[in-house]
């Protein structure tokens, strides 16, 4: 299908300092493009000041999902300063929408119809131990890990470095246990039972709970966690 492209803005997005992610439409801002069979390395988003002859930030797509395009903001956007900017759309090095983009302090949530902003997230997690449980857990406890690749919603590999790798492989667990995968956008519960190959690789079942697969980038944490699943087995015990 053919790209239309757009002069002028077709929405409005408000983003602030802490907006970590801009999950859209695209066809809300003028892509006519097929959403089923686009893939995040063919998408590319482009910011400028308002009338300024030069992009000056471009962020690649991170992820397509349901028939929308997420992209991931950094330090270049949020050290912005406040006030109107032009943003566009490059499927394939080729433009096909626009969009405004507004820098806010604030009032940033309110989505412009096709598009929702996603604030930084902290993720607290609890520590001490639940009443009740065993001691089955107390070598993994205290496991904290970070990705060292990206990982898509169909992985069933963690990519761990090699510390993180054998720590995990040398357990003992006579049940699988639960690990939150997360970044300031999204989290994840995957279940891990052993390790697999001559390279150790850390194989995990995916959306675990009342999660679901997601994508994640390079540098996302994974740690254990007192999850519902996680405390009914180390109350049984083994």
């Amino acid at each position: 299908m053919a790209l239309s492209r757009s002069a002028k803005p077709k929405m409005l997005v408000k983003v602030c300092p802490d907006t970590a992610a801009l999950r859209m439409t695209i066809g809300e801002c003028g892509c006519r493009v097929d959403m089923e069979n686009t893939y995040p390395g063919r998408l590319k988003m482009q910011v400028r000041r308002k009338g300024a002859d030069a992009w000056q930030i471009e962020y690649p797509c991170f992820d397509v999902d349901n028939g929308r395009a997420e992209f991931r903001f950094d330090r270049l956007l949020w050290e912005l300063c406040a006030g109107r900017y032009d943003a566009r759309l490059l499927m394939d090095g080729c433009e096909c929408g626009r969009f405004a983009l507004e820098m806010v302090q604030r009032g940033c949530d309110v989505s412009a119809a096709g598009a929702e902003t996603v604030l930084s997230k902290e993720h607290h997690f609890a520590i001490e131990y639940p009443p009740g449980v065993t001691d089955m857990f107390d070598t993994i406890v205290t496991f904290s890990g970070s990705l060292t690749a990206p990982m898509d919603h169909s992985d069933q590999v963690l990519p761990l470095c090699e510390d993180a790798k054998q720590q995990l492989c040398a357990l003992s667990l006579c049940k699988p246990v639960q690990l939150m995968v997360y970044d300031n956008v999204r989290s994840e519960l995957v279940e891990f039972s052993g390790c697999v190959g001559s390279n150790h690789n850390v194989v995990v079942q995916r959306g675990m709970g009342d999660t679901t697969p997601q994508r994640f980038p390079r540098g996302a944490k994974v740690k254990f966690v007192w999850s519902t699943d996680n405390v009914l087995r180390a109350k049984e015990g083994c």
